[in-house]
């Protein structure tokens, strides 16, 4: 018996949607610059750009940003005679940069549409500003560097540091026949302290320790604002849940709330300080081992998360009295908000030179072969009760750090090295 089986073969052909926007942006400008050095005790350098966009609302003007710097070596002048202190330098700096708007800022776009077979179009929900203009950034720093007992390194910088014209985007009432519009709408102020000492601790023949501390902290305030305070678009879920919020006074970083219907500040994503910890060693000239700790200080994250697990039941302290008390505040932002400082492993390795007998072989033109093993974020302290005190739902860039909603933690990752020098 013979049995004949057909076989349908079907081929299904999708339509595949492919769309390309262009967008032509044009940059122009010119830049002159003049250094002076007299006997490396005196160094000056003067510069200024101008420059024109056609993203800013008036394509052809152009806007000018100057820069200059000042630098006194101490320890090079005759009345210098310090063998503590071999290097001392006192700088100074100020300049000016400028950062257009985003394609689309200054117009008002039309949208494609078909009525009936009919195309046609409607106004977009983005208001353009025609008289926008770039934000500018006016920065003024003054620090020293210095070299001590021919072992210590230091430099310490104080900035300050404005931003006038700040482009932010805000919600319009619909009313507007408009849903947002980018602007120039406010004036904003960053100041901070930057610290750093590199120690060459101990340097034998057979023992090398190079250490370091560097410090950071930065402090932020809205000095102008010519609208009533609103929250930053996309940078969070709305009064309701907490978001950021642009008010006049404030730092652009805080996290606000509506309690009792009034917006008030719940936390601030910005750590009071920071603090990196590198140390590097070479032991019997074949070994280098190195480890970099980072510590983060104070700073909160709005952690809906938390949000998230508690409807579903699975937050692990929904069963004690603080879980309890929490779930018991209903959906407000002091609900969410929780300290997010750490300390963090952030790299550490291990390398060998192997001596000049093992690689013998490789030929003549082989100077030196390097294994290794490396590693990164390899462990964190915090008590940060989500995956990861330090990501965001919408990344790192602008403002959006600090509000998180089940993100991917940062990875641990770990490498093996190979390197041949010829």
């Amino acid at each position: 018996m013979i049995y004949i089986r057909k076989i349908n073969f079907f081929r299904c052909v999708c339509p595949k949607q492919i769309s390309q926007t262009k967008q032509i942006v044009k940059d122009f400008g010119y830049f002159a610059q003049t250094e002076a050095n007299y006997k490396d005790m005196l160094i000056g350098t003067l510069g200024i750009r101008f420059d024109k966009s056609t993203l800013n609302g008036d394509p052809n003007k152009f806007y000018a940003f100057p820069r200059a710097a000042v630098a006194a070596n101490l320890h090079n002048m005759d009345f210098w005679n310090s063998d503590a202190i071999s290097q001392f330098k006192l700088r100074a700096a100020y300049g000016e940069s400028g950062n257009s708007a985003n394609f689309g800022a200054t117009f008002t776009s039309l949208n494609q549409v078909s009525i009936g077979g009919n195309g046609g179009s409607t106004i977009g929900g983005l208001l353009g500003d025609s008289n926008i203009d770039p934000e500018t950034s006016a920065e003024f720093e003054v620090g020293i560097d210095a070299r001590l007992f021919d072992k210590v390194n230091v430099e310490l910088t104080y900035y300050n540091r404005t931003v006038d014209d700040l482009i932010l985007s805000r919600v319009l009432p619909t009313s507007s026949g408009f849903g947002t519009e980018t602007t120039n709408l406010a004036d904003l102020r960053n100041n901070g302290v930057e610290l750093g000492i590199n120690i060459n601790a101990v340097e034998k023949d057979n023992f090398i320790w190079n250490t370091g501390v560097n410090f950071w902290l930065n402090r932020s305030e809205v000095t102008r604002l010519d609208v009533p305070s609103f929250p930053q678009p996309g940078a969070g879920f709305g009064l309701g849940l907490g978001t950021f919020f642009i008010e006049e006074g404030s730092p652009v970083t805080q996290l606000v709330g509506n309690i009792n219907g009034v917006p008030t500040q719940v936390g601030d994503v910005e750590p009071d300080f920071q603090i990196a910890f590198n140390n590097s060693f070479t032991i019997f000239k074949n070994w280098d081992i190195s480890f970099l700790l980072h510590w983060k200080e104070g700073g909160d994250n709005l952690n809906l998360s938390r949000l998230l697990t508690d409807l579903g039941g699975t937050t692990p302290d929904l069963d004690t009295s603080a879980g309890q008390d929490r779930a018991g505040q209903g959906f407000v932002a002091t609900r969410f908000v929780e300290p997010a400082g750490y300390l963090r492993l952030r790299e550490i390795g291990t390398y060998y030179r192997l001596p000049e007998s093992a690689y013998r072989w490789l030929g003549k033109d082989v100077s030196g072969v390097k294994l290794g093993l490396s590693a990164r974020n390899l462990f964190t302290i915090t008590d940060y009760s989500s995956y990861d005190p330090e990501v965001s739902v919408n990344g790192g860039a602008g403002l959006s750090s600090g509000i998180e909603v089940t993100p991917f933690p940062s990875a641990k990752q770990f490498y093996f090295h190979l390197k041949v020098d010829f």
